[in-house]
């Protein structure tokens, strides 16, 4: 029926799990900024882990600990930039509702994270870490 076909055409497969994609909040673009949010993100600990190795030094950021291990820095930094993604994605539907596909609030987001874990990354990799006793 036309309805099924609708609701097959909407629908993205991905490992036997059936998603809702709403129309054109799905772009490429909006790939692009998740992808890139991840990827910063991983940049980002991989520095702390590298900096953290160095005596004296800690996590500033106290959602972490003082020494996060690299399953903490993983899961708690991974749920969030999940959560940063859903609200992203539902800030873009609903401009599109709203003013069309021009509207590029959403973008404010990922320019935000993205900026933020790469100053954190190269901060981490250049900054002079001196022991403290």
């Amino acid at each position: 029926t036309k309805k099924e076909y609708e609701q097959w055409r909407d629908a993205e497969v991905y490992q036997g799990c059936t998603f809702r994609v709403a129309g054109t909040a799905n772009t490429t673009g909006f790939k692009l900024a998740v992808l890139s949010m991840f990827g910063t993100f991983i940049f980002d600990a991989e520095s702390t882990m590298h900096a953290l190795r160095t005596p004296g030094t800690r996590e500033l950021n106290p959602l972490f600990g003082k020494h996060p291990g690299r399953v903490r820095l993983y899961s708690m930094g991974l749920s969030l930039t999940a959560v940063q993604v859903f609200l992203m994605y539902h800030i873009k539907k609903a401009a599109n509702k709203k003013n069309g596909s021009r509207d590029r609030k959403w973008m404010f987001i990922p320019i935000v994270t993205d900026g933020t874990h790469i100053f954190a990354g190269v901060h981490n990799y250049t900054a002079p870490f001196t022991a403290t006793k």
